[in-house]
């Protein structure tokens, strides 16, 4: 054992350092040394000693003694597994690379502050490398190549449970810190993907250090993977945190860093580059070019890169540089913009909450008009509504209707679309109703083209206002129906359908990309919550606005910010009445 024991000794004092426990790796690269220069049977014996009974030499310290003696039950890798266990995750994931050694990790966590895949693509792309220092561009260069896969095969958290832990964290924060610091959450969170890779928490502060400090200690963490003295990456219901002071200076830059994506940033490098600079998570770095304007928020740092401002949501990497160069980027939609939901579930099927809880949350989000729109007969739901209980239903609408004069409570249904095609309920049922929602839950082993045939018959339907989540897709489970979209969006058009972005994380669809392409079909979209909890109704709305913005709608293209008369007067038209 003793052979290997002061290599892993040192392998565990990367891991220490990595994690900000300096005096630990020092014990372990002491104790190392030591080892190292004793005869081999001194060694021998000191080290069965210290498995059997700790005995220590003077002046060492008893976190030497566990880990020789947990080396010595379980074997190095074991306890090295462990230990790399413990490690902020992406540094983990790297040191499972064969390519890149744990000297190698260190060296970069070292010299640049690494600790996530986003500090990672900093210095993979970092200029100013010394040619010189031959072994850390070929890291670089190696680093390039690896980022792409780093993540590849590992789950990643979807967007509600990721926006939970964010806002739990960030209230605390706020609570916690001088008034006059700045919390921020970054990350694909911050450009509500459908899931999120890193939960992280940007920081501005007049003092980086100590705000780190008081925000370690107001979490409380299970565990702390990394702390040094302006990041810190914690364990909080089970997920890592990483949190990231940054001075008001630094606070523009680190916050289009670190919110992404990294396509993004590397087209704002290239454009930084062109004009002399090079753009760092920390500010502009001169490099033969002017001096670059004092940048005080993100506006600011587009304005110097002669941009039109990019929203969080369209830094997709696509062609969103190109049109803020010439000022093309649309208004886009806000969760301010939208005056309804038209699409809530009630415990009349299988939501939570009563039609007077739902109608009472959509009045204190200032709402004017709430579609309550529960399942039909077919669809496997826990609860369901029959003709007889739909008519019950009506009895609850109107007794709220009375209470709430101020809220249009329009009463509909969510149909499912059968498999023939046809609807879950007579047309003299639906004919009594405000909305209509048709629903495509059960692809009943169909093809494609048959699944699109059973859409266009509900959309060629005169009483379908709305098709809802149209790819039903189930995020991280299933990427939803491959359907001939364009014939689906020229039809929705042709008959007046409104195609629905469904604001429930488990659906998030249509995604930003498909809802795009929709608005430039001229589709009519809606954006509703799809809740079945009403206190999540205002939440589920922001995921939904959040994904349309992603598409780059604007408030034009999005029904439910019209007041309820033309809501009500584009769906008459649908049924050929006057509207």
């Amino acid at each position: 054992m003793l052979p290997a024991l002061p290599g892993a000794l040192e392998a565990l004092a990367a891991c220490a350092e990595i994690r900000g426990e300096g005096g630990t790796a020092g014990e372990f690269r002491r104790f190392a040394a030591h080892l190292g220069s004793l005869p081999e049977r001194e060694g021998v014996d000191l080290v069965r000693q210290l498995a059997k009974d700790g005995s220590l030499p003077a002046g060492f310290a008893t976190s030497v003694c566990e880990a020789v003696r947990d080396i010595a039950r379980h074997g190095s890798a074991a306890v090295m597994q462990a230990a790399v266990a413990k490690l902020p995750r992406d540094l983990g994931r790297l040191l499972a690379v064969p390519s890149v050694s744990l000297t190698e990790t260190l060296d970069l966590h070292r010299r640049f502050g690494a600790v996530t895949a986003a500090d990672l693509a900093a210095v993979a792309t970092l200029a100013g490398l010394e040619d010189s220092d031959r072994q850390m561009l070929a890291l670089h260069h190696r680093l390039l190549e690896l980022l792409p896969s780093l993540r590849e095969g590992h789950p990643r958290i979807p967007l509600g449970r990721a926006y939970s832990i964010a806002e739990q964290v960030t209230s605390t924060l706020r609570g916690a810190l001088p008034a006059d610091t700045e919390v921020f959450t970054v990350g694909s969170l911050r450009r509500y993907e459908s899931t999120v890779g890193d939960i992280e928490v940007l920081i501005g502060a007049g003092a980086p250090e100590p705000a780190i400090d008081v925000a370690v200690r107001a979490l409380e963490p299970k565990d702390i993977a990394h702390r040094s003295g302006r990041v810190a990456s914690v364990v909080l219901a089970d997920e890592q945190v990483t949190l990231r002071a940054v001075t008001p200076a630094e606070a523009p830059f680190a916050l289009v860093h670190y919110s992404g994506s990294g396509h993004h940033v590397r087209g704002l490098q290239r454009r930084a580059s062109e004009r002399g600079w090079s753009l760092s998570p920390s500010g502009f770095l001169v490099k033969g070019g002017p001096r670059p304007p004092v940048v005080a928020d993100e506006a600011g740092l587009y304005a110097a890169l002669d941009l039109q401002f990019v929203a969080p949501e369209l830094r997709h990497g696509d062609d969103e540089i190109a049109r803020a160069a010439s000022h093309s980027l649309p208004a886009l939609v806000e969760v301010g913009d939208i005056r309804g939901d038209l699409h809530v579930h009630t415990l009349w099927s299988d939501g939570r909450d009563s039609v007077e809880t739902v109608a009472y949350a959509a009045r204190s989000l200032g709402y004017e008009y709430v579609g309550i729109t529960d399942h039909s007969p077919s669809c496997a739901a826990s609860r369901v509504l029959t003709e007889e209980r739909l008519l019950r239903q009506r009895e609850d609408v109107e007794r709220m209707r009375a209470r709430l004069p101020g809220l249009t409570i329009l009463h509909g249904v969510e149909v499912d679309i059968l498999p023939d095609g046809s609807l879950d309920f007579p047309d003299r049922i639906l004919e009594g109703l405000d909305i209509v929602l048709a629903s495509l839950h059960d692809s009943a082993g169909q093809s494609p083209d048959r699944l699109l045939q059973r859409y266009l018959s509900a959309m060629r339907h005169p009483l379908v206002h709305v098709v809802t989540h149209p790819a039903n897709r189930l995020v991280g489970r299933h990427a939803g129906y491959p359907l001939d979209y364009d014939t689906l969006f020229a039809v929705a058009v042709e008959t007046g359908t409104v195609l629905e972005i469904d604001g429930a994380p488990a659906h998030l669809d249509l995604d930003g990309h498909m809802a795009r392409r929709a608005a430039a079909a001229g589709v009519m979209l809606s954006v509703d919550s799809d809740c079945h909890n009403a206190a999540r109704l205002g939440r589920q709305m922001v995921f939904g606005v959040g994904t349309a913005r992603r598409g780059g709608l604007e408030a034009r293209h999005v029904l439910n910010t019209r007041p309820v008369s033309e809501v009500l007067g584009f769906f008459a038209r649908k049924r050929g009445g006057p509207a």
